[in-house]
């Protein structure tokens, strides 16, 4: 091929690209403005901060897209917030349920300009320590939730994104992550539900009496973890489960399809099954995956 011919071909994709790289940058800001006729640009957007003094409540449901959601203890209730001015929360309170949803933005693309502007949308709530257990029911398309120092239990769900939990305890609590990260510290609770589709889960120094954990695909890595049952059901991926405590405290019923089991150095496939005389118990049931378990002792 000539060299003019390999100019005119090098010419006419750099014509192309900017002319797709133009043509982005006005879908984006038609987006960004949820399909608004004015078509501002990003510089025009501006965070609003506000602080919104808030009475008792001892049920919370909490209702995001993208914004990310902090629970952290304070000297009183209240809620803050770090948001374009079309996120700020929609909140209602009757006696003792407080509900605070993000209003759902309409348009071709709908793209968040803070992720393009580095700015971080969120909300904050602050309860005071001495409230007591919270009952939380908690959804979030993306962003992330963190639960910090506050009792709480219930069920938490996410779409994509992540779930911090830390330092509390409660009665029941349920954990849902369709895409994402849970990451867990530090957490009592009597019974404790584990729901993966895809991502990781990462527990340390966890105490419940028992733990039932099902995922489809991705990872759970399990450390320091107390507990007298537990039920793990596995499609694809693994499961590493450190016990504080020995292996002769626990009796074993492990099945799988297509997998492998390691316990304490044990390595089985198919089948793995103990009868001791104990009330304390680890099941699983694979269909193709791996399932290690260590003990502390």
């Amino acid at each position: 091929m000539k060299k003019k011919e390999l100019l005119i071909i090098g010419l006419f994709l750099v014509v192309c690209i900017e002319a797709l790289f133009a043509g982005f940058k006005f879908i984006v800001k038609a987006a960004v403005n949820g399909g608004d006729k004015s078509f501002h640009t990003f510089s025009n957007k501006t965070l609003v901060e506000e602080t919104v003094d808030l009475a008792e409540f001892e049920k919370l449901n909490i209702d995001v897209s993208s914004v990310n959601t902090y629970i952290e203890p304070g000297d009183s209730y209240k809620l803050e917030y770090c948001v374009y001015e079309n996120n700020a929360p929609i909140l209602d309170q009757d006696r003792e349920k407080l509900s605070i949803k993000q209003p759902l933005n309409t348009g071709v693309f709908n793209i968040n300009p803070s992720y393009l502007k580095n700015e971080e949308q969120y909300y904050k709530l602050t309860i005071p320590k001495n409230a007591g257990v919270i009952n939380v029911d908690m959804e979030a398309s993306s962003g992330k939730i963190s639960i910090e120092d506050i009792d709480v239990e219930g069920k938490i769900f996410i779409s994509s994104g992540e779930i911090v939990f830390e330092n509390s305890s409660g009665d029941e609590l349920f954990l849902h992550a369709t895409s994402g990260e849970i990451d867990m510290k530090n957490t009592k609770v009597d019974r404790l539900k584990l729901d993966l589709t895809s991502g990781d889960l990462s527990a340390r120094s966890c105490v419940t009496d028992s733990i039932d954990a099902k995922m489809t695909s991705g990872n759970m890595d399990i450390h320091d973890m107390i507990f007298n049952k537990a039920d793990f059901e596995i499609t694809s991926g693994c499961i590493n489960l450190e016990v504080v405590g020995s292996e002769d405290d626990y009796a074993f019923d492990l099945k799988a399809t297509s997998g492998e089991f390691n316990v304490n150095g044990t390595k089985a496939e198919k089948n793995y099954r103990t009868d001791r005389d104990t009330d304390k118990m680890i099941t699983a049931d694979i269909t193709s995956g791996s399932l290690n378990v260590s003990f502390t002792k």
